[in-house]
Parts: C-alpha cells; sequence; structure tokens
C-alpha cells in the first residue's frame, strides 16, 4: 500500500508496505445440460470404446486432476483424451441416448482449486475432446448436499464417489451412483438427470420397500442390455469377508435389482473359472474398473491398492434367472493401470464388424512357410496360419484368437511375426501356450487390439505329431470383443494331420450331382435295382510322419420308399492312382444280417457294436507323403461304397407330398426342419461316413419333377398353323399316355395319362427328369394315330431351362411352346405335336408327310429349342 502521509518533521514522504491481500478469481458458474451429441465418423468406424479415467499420482491422497483415455485392447498404456481436468472424478458412465460421459467430482487435493472444483458435482464430459462440463452440486429434493458425509473420518460418501452406470429403460435417462468403497456408506444414489437446458441435478437415496438404502460390495457396476433392471459387479475383497466369503481363494459377483434393491451373490472359487488357455479367475483384487464389450460380456479392470495390469472378460449365462452361470472368457493382461480409476464403454453405437477365422495347413510351396524356414523354425514340424479378416462394414475394437492342439501334438512353436494386410496392424501380445492336465490340449492366446474393415491379420504356429498319434481335431476360435454380425464364422477347422470326405459321384460327367447318376438295372419281371456310389477319402498331409487313422464306419441315410438291398466296398491305397480303374472285386460285401443294423465297418464290412472302444477299432496307416519310396504315394486312401436299393415310387412321392405340405404330384420336397438341402428328409439318398471325430456326409438329390406339356397343332394348305384345343370331344378328344419304356415290348410300365389344362388347350402330367415314350392312345376324330411310340427326354440344358429333347425321324415334332402363352404359366417342357388326318401319313420314315402340315411345322419350329432327328 502506497501512503502519503506527512510527517512531524514536514514534507516528508515514505513508503510503506501493511502486507499483501489475495483476491481469488471468481469460480465458473454450473452450466446447463447440453443436449445429444452426434457422433463422429471415427466414433462411428471404430468399434466399442473403453473410456477410463485416471489419475496421474499413484493413490488416493494426492488427487489433483484427471485424464480421460481411451483403453485399447492390446496397449499396455493409456491413449489420453484432450488435457487433464482440474476436476477429479470418478463414477464414470456412457450415456448412449445422448453420447455424453457424466460423472461425479471427488474431492480436489489442491487447496488452490478445492473451491472452483468441489465433490458432489455432476459433470457432463465430450468423449472425443475430453472436455468437462460442471451441471452443479447434486442435491436432494429439500436441496441440500445429497451425498453422505460424517462430520470427521468415515463414512464419507461426498468426497468419493466411486461407482456409477446408466438405468436407460424406457425414457429414463438415471445415473446410479455411490461410494461402496470401506471409506463409504456403501449405500446407491438416484440421479435422474436434469433436462436439456437445465442444471442444478436433483437426486434421492435409492431404497426399498421398508426404507432401507439399497447396499452395494463391487466398486464399480455395469448394466447389462439382456437384464436392464439389474446391476453387475465383482465385490471387494473386504465386501467379499463381511459377506462370509474368501477373497483370497474366490471371485464373487453381486447383482442388484434396481426395483427393489435386492442384492444377490453367487461365489465362485477362482480355479473353477478356466479360460481356453485354462487361466483361472483372479482373486483378491478391487475391481474399479468395469465396462460392457460390444459383445455383450463384462469387462473387469482392477483399482486402488491392488491396481495392476490384469482383467478379465465375462460372460455370464442366464442373467435373469435364480441360477446364472459365469464363464471366463479370456484373462487380460497388459492393460493399464492406475489408483484412482473408472471405466465406461460405448457399445451398440458403431458399424458392426465380422470377424471371420479361418485355419489351414501350410503344405510345400506356400510362401509362408518358406517365411518360416528363413526365421530359423524346425523343418521336422507342421506348421497352421491363423488367419482372422474383417468381412463386416465397421471396425473392431479388438479380439481374442485362441489355438487349440489336441494332445495328439507336442512341440508348440510359433513364427514371431504377425502378418498384416489392409492395416498397419500392432497392439497385440500373447501368452505362453498352456497344457490342459485332464486332456492334454494345448492353447495359445493371442490379444489383438483394433481391426478396421477389411483388415486381416495371420500368425503362423507349428507342433510334432506324435509318433503313432490318431487323427484328431484342431480348432481355431476368435472371439470379436464387439457384436459381430456372424458368431457362426468365428471358429474354424483343421483335421490335421488328415482330412476325411465323402462325395456322391458325378457318374455321367455332366458336371453334377443329380439322381441321374444312380446306376439302374432292370430284371426280366421289371424290377428296378438302383446303385449308388459314394467316395470316402482319408487324406493324410503330414510328409514327414506316417499317419495312422481308424477305420471309418458308413451309415446309409435312404428316404422313405427305399430299400437297402446291399453294399459294397472297393479300397485302394496311397499307392493307387485315382484315376485307376476300380477292379471288379469288392475288397469286401456287407452281409445282410449287418445292414439292418444299419451301419458297418469299411475296412472289413463288418457291423459296429455300442460296446467297442475307439482302441479296438481297426487302424490303417498312411506313409508319409515325402517319405523316399519306391511308389509316389499322395497320401490318400480312398474306399468306393456301393449301396444297392429298390425305390417304390409311389411311397416315396407320397412321403415327398406329405413332406411338402401337400401339393399335386408331390414335387415340392420337405423343409424338413433343420435337414440340409440334400437329405434323406428332403427325398435325397445320402449316405455319412465317421472317423474318430470327424464325420462327413455324400448325397445324391431326389428325381426331380416338372411339367410336361404337349400340344397340338393342325395347318391349312397356305400353311397357316393352329393350335388344336385339347378339350375332351369326338373332334379334340386327343389322349396320350407316358411309359417308361417301349410300349411294344414286355416289361413297360405306363407312368402316365396325360390331362387337360385347366383352360382346355393342352394336355399335360408332371415327370421325373429322365427319359420315356409317348403314345398316342386315342386320336381326334377325321386324324390318325402316331404309328410308333415316341421316344423323348426330359431334362436341362446348359443354362438350366427345361426342355423336351426327341430323336423322333419325322417332321411332326417341335421342342416349342405357343407364342401367345402366358406369362405367369407353369414352367415346364413344351411338345408340339402335328394333328394328321387320315388317310396322309406315311410309314415311318417315308417323305410323303402332307407338304402342307410340314411347312407349317417348319414355320412353327424356327427358332425353337434343339430338337435332334435322325435320318435313316
Amino acid at each position: 500500500m502506497l501512503t502519503n502521509a506527512p510527517s512531524t518533521q514536514g514534507n516528508d514522504y515514505s513508503v510503506k508496505v501493511y502486507g499483501m491481500v489475495s483476491v481469488p478469481c471468481k469460480c465458473e458458474e454450473a452450466t446447463t445440460r447440453k443436449g445429444p451429441r452426434k457422433l463422429t465418423q471415427d466414433e462411428l468406424d471404430k468399434g466399442t470404446a473403453v473410456y477410463v479415467s485416471a489419475t496421474p499420482n499413484g493413490g488416493q491422497a494426492g488427487n489433483t486432476s484427471t485424464q480421460l483415455n481411451l483403453q485399447i485392447e492390446g496397449s499396455s498404456t493409456f491413449t489420453p483424451i484432450g488435457k487433464p481436468s482440474n476436476w477429479v472424478y470418478n463414477a464414470l458412465s456412457y450415456n448412449t441416448k445422448d453420447h455424453w460421459i457424466y460423472a461425479i467430482s471427488q474431492a480436489n487435493h489442491n487447496s488452490s482449486l478445492q473451491e472452483c472444483h468441489p465433490a458432489g458435482h455432476l459433470l457432463q464430459i465430450d468423449p472425443v475432446t475430453g472436455e468437462v462440463y460442471d451441471l452443479g452440486l447434486v442435491k436432494n429434493a429439500q436441496g441440500a448436499t445429497l451425498f453422505h458425509k460424517a462430520t470427521s473420518g468415515r463414512p464419507n460418501d461426498l468426497d468419493l464417489i466411486n461407482t456409477g452406470t446408466f438405468d436407460l429403460r424406457g425414457s429414463n435417462e438415471v445415473m446410479w451412483v455411490g461410494n461402496t468403497a470401506t471409506s463409504g456408506t456403501r449405500q446407491l444414489y438416484k440421479i435422474p438427470l436434469p433436462a436439456v437446458g437445465a442444471k442444478d441435478p436433483r437426486g434421492e437415496i435409492a431404497r426399498d420397500r421398508y426404507n432401507v438404502p439399497f447396499q452395494a460390495g463391487a466398486e464399480d457396476h455395469v448394466v447389462l442390455p439382456s437384464a436392464p433392471q439389474y446391476l453387475w459387479g465383482l465385490v471387494s475383497p473386504a465386501r467379499m469377508q463381511q459377506d462370509g466369503a474368501n477373497p483370497r481363494t474366490a471371485v464373487m459377483f453381486e447383482r442388484i435389482n434396481m426395483d427393489t434393491g435386492e442384492r444377490k451373490t453367487w461365489t465362485i472359487p477362482a480355479d473353477q473359472l478356466q479360460d481356453p488357455s485354462g487361466n483361472t479367475a483372479i482373486p483378491e483384487k478391487v475391481w474399479g474398473k468395469a465396462w460392457l464389450y460390444g459383445n455383450g460380456n463384462l469387462g473387469f479392470g482392477t483399482g486402488g491398492s491392488t491396481a495392476d495390469q490384469v482383467g478379465m472378460q465375462i460372460r455370464v449365462f442366464d442373467p435373469t434367472g435364480e441360477h446364472p452361470s459365469f464363464q471366463l472368457v479370456s484373462r487380460l493382461s497388459k492393460l493399464p493401470a492406475s489408483y484412482n480409476t473408472d471405466a465406461t464403454s460405448n457399445p451398440g453405437v458403431q458399424i458392426p464388424s465380422d470377424l471371420k477365422a479361418k485355419k489351414t495347413t501350410l503344405e510345400p510351396g506356400d510362401p509362408r512357410l518358406k517365411q518360416v524356414y528363413d526365421a530359423g523354425l524346425p523343418r521336422d514340424k507342421k506348421y497352421w496360419a491363423l488367419e482372422v479378416e474383417n468381412i463386416g462394414k465397421g471396425a473392431s475394437s479388438g479380439f481374442t484368437l485362441y489355438d487349440i492342439l489336441p494332445a495328439t501334438y507336442e512341440g508348440l512353436v510359433e513364427y514371431d511375426q504377425v502378418i498384416y494386410e489392409g492395416y498397419d496392424g500392432g497392439n497385440v501380445h500373447t501368452q505362453a501356450a498352456t497344457t490342459n492336465p485332464q486332456t492334454g490340449e494345448m492353447t495359445k492366446a493371442y490379444f489383438f487390439g483394433p481391426m478396421p474393415d477389411r483388415g486381416k491379420a495371420t500368425v503362423i504356429i507349428g507342433a510334432t505329431l506324435k509318433s503313432g498319434a490318431e487323427c484328431r481335431p484342431n480348432t481355431a476360435h476368435v472371439i470379436n470383443h464387439d457384436k459381430d454380425e456372424d458368431p457362426t464364422n468365428a471358429i474354424a477347422y483343421d483335421s490335421c494331420p488328415g482330412a476325411l470326405s465323402k462325395t456322391a459321384i458325378d457318374t455321367n460327367g455332366d458336371g453334377k450331382v443329380g439322381f441321374d447318376d444312380i446306376d439302374s438295372d432292370t430284371d426280366g419281371q421289371g424290377n428296378v435295382t438302383y446303385t449308388a456310389a459314394y467316395d470316402v477319402t482319408v487324406k493324410s498331409f503330414d510328409d514327414l510322419n506316417e499317419y495312422v487313422y481308424p477305420v471309418p464306419t458308413d451309415t446309409p441315410k435312404l428316404p422313405k420308399g427305399a430299400k437297402l438291398t446291399g453294399a459294397e466296398v472297393y479300397f485302394t491305397d496311397e499307392y493307387t492312382s485315382k484315376d485307376e480303374q476300380l477292379g471288379s472285386t469288392p475288397s469286401c460285401v456287407v452281409e445282410p444280417d449287418v445292414l439292418q443294423t444299419g451301419s458297418f465297418r469299411l475296412g472289413n464290412c463288418d457291423r459296429v457294436r455300442s460296446e467297442d472302444s475307439p482302441e479296438m477299432w481297426e487302424k490303417r496307416t498312411i506313409d508319409a507323403v515325402g517319405r523316399p519310396a519306391t511308389k509316389n504315394g499322395d497320401g490318400t486312401h480312398r474306399y468306393r461304397v456301393k449301396l444297392k436299393f429298390t425305390l417304390d415310387k409311389a411311397e416315396y412321392d407320397k412321403a415327398r407330398t406329405e413332406s411338402a405340405g401337400g401339393g399335386e404330384g408331390g414335387v415340392t420336397p420337405g423343409d424338413g426342419d433343420d435337414a440340409p438341402a440334400c437329405s434323406a428328409e428332403r427325398g435325397g439318398f445320402a449316405n455319412s461316413v465317421k472317423m474318430g471325430d470327424l464325420e462327413d456326409e455324400g448325397c445324391y438329390p431326389g428325381p426331380d419333377k416338372t411339367r410336361f406339356y404337349l400340344w397340338k397343332v393342325d395347318s391349312d394348305s397356305a400353311g397357316n398353323v393352329t393350335t388344336i384345343p385339347a378339350r375332351d370331344g369326338d373332334k379334340y378328344g386327343a389322349q396320350f399316355a407316358i411309359y417308361d419304356q417301349d410300349p411294344t415290348g414286355p416289361t413297360a410300365n405306363k407312368i402316365a395319362d396325360l390331362k387337360v389344362t385347366e383352360d382346355g388347350k393342352y394336355l399335360w402330367t408332371e415327370l421325373d427328369y429322365g427319359t420315356y415314350f409317348l403314345l398316342e392312345t386315342k386320336s381326334p376324330d377325321g386324324y390318325q394315330l402316331l404309328p410308333t411310340p415316341v421316344k423323348i427326354s426330359i431334362k436341362r440344358d446348359a443354362n438350366g431351362k427345361t426342355i423336351v429333347e426327341s430323336d423322333q425321324q419325322n417332321a411332326l415334332f417341335a421342342a416349342s411352346k405357343p407364342s401367345d402363352l402366358p406369362q405367369d404359366y407353369p414352367d415346364g417342357a413344351w411338345l408340339q405335336v402335328a394333328n394328321v388326318h387320315q388317310g396322309v401319313m406315311p410309314k415311318t420314315g417315308g417323305d410323303g408327310v402332307m407338304l402342307p402340315i410340314l411347312a407349317g411345322l417348319l414355320i412353327a419350329a424356327t427358332g425353337a429349342m434343339g430338337i435332334r432327328r435322325r435320318l435313316n
């Protein structure tokens, strides 16, 4: 302070300082709640984001600021969002209705910041910038501070609120918070968000119908979308002891009903929760971070005095039931850590991703195998490529890849480079392989960070097949941390070291498998026996070791109407070319009493006994593909299975009709519930094979039916062709029958009589695809019968269109349909037949057919479908 006071000596001016007064700047007033935020493209493109609040210091005593971070899978450090805030906050909660983060402030231990950044305020935080907006002190209905604080010491909720999440049911936007640590009351508070444009939130203590406050023991909570009325958390060790559980050996799940306050807990011994790698749940931790993965699983990370880099992903089954169950999906490592911390996430707001797993054996010539050898890895092992590709439209925030090798392998090694395609990769760590002491299976786990759409990551592992080991399947399984569009492609299978397959054979070489590939033989009494052939192959890919496998078992699966009468097996080894003709003598023939059991062994055609153990089954050995030998083996054993059966067409068609829910002719195969398109349930002739844990099936589709139409035409002397209606009557009453063989022979069977269409113009029936004989049994008055039966074939052309072909030698037939046919007429094969007046029909093959009719037919047949004619 400057003074100008005269002294007693006169004009004596002096400067005297009497002290300094510090005048604080005025604190900013609380602001009003901001409206819903539009998601940025970056938020839409990336997977579920996990947001974590963390203080820069190591303990709670010195908290003076908070940094909002992204917790990125695969990274051991946080990714900061914006700059640190002078607000110390916790109870982090993402509101998926307005896309803002909300939190409750804690006490700031910087004395110069305490007045402007006090505890107990509701904060609105921008997830993109980290900017914090103060909505005001949370008060109760009477206007007093809502959160409890003792006059001195504990309990102190006001300064240390540590759990928070949202109840978003219906129109709710209610934040649930509390101090559930030992420093607090562990009671829960409900805070409805103020309206947009309003501030100064009001809340209340959550109480049950007896006015008792709701209690919690977990230090962070999350809500499952499948059970939105419940809070879920992992109880802290101190509260576990109060509840009578041992925190050193178990974990305790907590479920709180937000409507009634009912708190239920389930204590699970830590060693009873295991992920696919055999890692167990982690006891004795304060789970201060909880979030929801996009795949619906719960995520937990540590905080407080037990803060470290571990975490767990948990799946809850039957979350609303009295007895839910829990699965440790993966035990996490290398998570960022902080003492005063909390987490939240934004699941369900992103564009979905779709992670597809693929596991392939690296065979000689694969450039990736050369990379492995160049890296110095052993050459006496079998190697697989484990690929994960995002074929969805959105990014994944991260995923876990497990590979499980059966006990038949040993000496697991891995190529230390991850191969990335479509993105730069990174943010991946792995755990050491584990061995299940009960099953002997080896599991290798990889934890990946974000993957964009169309990104691909490949890891390579190798192992040695144990001497004399049998084929066992091994799998790769990817767990998307976000909602996955198609979870069915998340498991990839490799039947290493061998593969089992069964196929129906394209015997006629037309490029597709159909009923016409099944051979048929007719005896002198007209009885038809069918023979369906299937190839079973067992292949080894191991070029260094012999492959020992149990000989497969075969199970025919024929539809109703088919009766199995015999079965034969023809075996060829790895030194027999697949193109070599099979011998005429089968390796074994299945006896009738064995056929009746429904299954037989391919090695000796003997029965399969239920009491037989796998160790008793006959085994065969495929020589190593690359082993020097006098012959070059291809590593494949082949079994040609021939099934002989008869077919009662009437019973078969009736069964198909009933299966299809009716319909004239029964031409539509039944739905068969979940049966494959080609199966016995759908009229197919199937045959399955099983070898250990492997199984495959070959199938011939049943005989298809189609409509066969016949229309008659006449021609005048000018060559004008007119359609002759097929309605009944002396003048128009032509009648035709369809036979399976030449009706002039002794064994012909009539298949059907052609009937008149509803519009009275044409004749038709339904037929299987195949070859028939057409016989005119009655001609209209004044016209001649066709002198001989006409051989026709109903088939599909190269474009899949149904056609009729005939090799008849005269020009009375054309494979064409009427030009004025309505577009909605049922599809089928059409045959045009000329009416010939009595007295003008020559003998078969003659040249005296009435010229006007021929002229008319030639005009009508222009552009017609492929009639084949044979000249004498």
